[in-house]
Parts: structure tokens; C-alpha cells; sequence
């Protein structure tokens, strides 16, 4: 009877030793995914950020450019109006038929 306690005893242990086994490969294997679900959850909001800060910067850009764009041509628009103007000015102080030439004061 001491064999077979013995024997039982042994198989009892190396059942407990391999439960045990299993038990901890499935808590490492349980670690492993939620530290890699941890980390692509990590990284995809790192991306999300970084994409939202170069979206930001590109519309930000945009908006100078276009702002520019609008006031150069503004700027451009004025001066044209002013040139012609002053010709128009120009034309009328030295009309011909006059026996002196107005002075005007031209902007």
C-alpha cells in the first residue's frame, strides 16, 4: 500500500506541477497580449495626434498663403487704380487748349 500512496502522491504532484505549468504559460501569454494591445493602442494614438498637428499645420499654412494670395492682389488692384488716376490727372493738367497748366496735387 505504501507503493501505491507513494506512486499516488507523485502523480498528484506531477499533476499540480503541470496545472501549475499551464497556469503560468497562460498569465504570460495573457501579459504578452495586453502589453502588445497596450502598445498599437499607444501608437495609433500617437499617430492619430500626429496626423491631427500636420493636418492642423497644413490648414494653418493654407489659410496664410491664401490671405497672402488676397492681399497681394488687393495691393495690386489699388496701385492700378492710383496709376491710372494719376494719368488720367496727368492728361487733364496739360490739356492743350489751356494758356496755363493747372497744378493739381496728384496722391
Amino acid at each position: 500500500e505504501t507503493e501505491v500512496e507513494e506512486e499516488n502522491n507523485v502523480k498528484e504532484e506531477t499533476e499540480v506541477e503541470e496545472e501549475t505549468n499551464v497556469e503560468e504559460e497562460n498569465n504570460v501569454k495573457e501579459e504578452t497580449e495586453v502589453e502588445e494591445e497596450t502598445t498599437i493602442e499607444e501608437e495609433t494614438e500617437v499617430e492619430e495626434e500626429t496626423n491631427v498637428e500636420e493636418e492642423t499645420e497644413v490648414e494653418e499654412e493654407t489659410e496664410v498663403e491664401e490671405e497672402t494670395e488676397v492681399e497681394e492682389e488687393n495691393n495690386v488692384k489699388e496701385e492700378t487704380e492710383v496709376e491710372e488716376t494719376r494719368t488720367n490727372l496727368t492728361e487733364q493738367q496739360f490739356h492743350p487748349d489751356l494758356e496755363h497748366n493747372l497744378t493739381i496735387q496728384i496722391p
